[in-house]
């Protein structure tokens, strides 16, 4: 070692310094087999939900859980200013589980929503949002190597902060 401290690697193997293992989908089983033991029908009305920086307002929602398929239905959820509905459904009556979301939100405020979800809040407008996927697996991995669908996002009365679009494009036209 150049710093002379501890023993030389071998040579010819391998020096990996400055490694930091990154995180992914993980490869652990996904256990859904508890939701063949039993079946629920379940309607709520919620006030607020927060998770993590993420706020949900007003929310009313229905599950059902028959025969192994769970079945979450979002009424009506308000959503940084905007409305949403949707399903999410797990279903694990087979020998691969199988998941779906089938979700829309329109009135969504894009500014404090990306502040909230990621830290970076560069677009703001009005926001209208769906996303219908499917995925199959028994691993995180499994389902997100699966995903098919569609997701559409589309701005109203948008701009991306901290740049000047009028004046980037008056200097392209010089």
């Amino acid at each position: 070692r150049p710093d002379g401290k501890g023993p030389l690697p071998k040579a010819g193997g391998p020096q990996v310094r400055g490694f930091t293992q990154r995180g992914g989908w993980s490869e652990e089983p996904i256990r859904v087999i508890a939701l063949n033991a039993i079946d629920a029908d379940v309607k709520l009305q919620i006030a607020k939900i927060r998770y993590r920086e993420i706020k949900v307002g007003q929310t009313r929602m229905s599950a059902a859980l028959a025969g192994g398929v769970l079945k979450t239905v979002f009424d009506d959820v308000e959503f940084y200013d905007g409305r949403g509905r949707g399903a999410i459904t797990v279903d694990a009556s087979g020998a691969v589980p199988r998941f779906g979301a089938n979700i829309a939100a329109d009135g969504v405020s894009a500014l404090p929503l990306m502040k909230d979800a990621g830290g970076s809040a560069w677009l703001a407008g009005t926001a209208k949002v769906s996303l219908a996927v499917t995925g199959a697996g028994g691993s995180q991995k499994a389902v997100i190597d699966s995903l098919a669908g569609k997701a559409d996002v589309t701005f109203n009365n948008g701009a991306v902060v901290g740049w000047n679009l009028a004046q980037i494009i008056r200097g392209l036209k010089q």
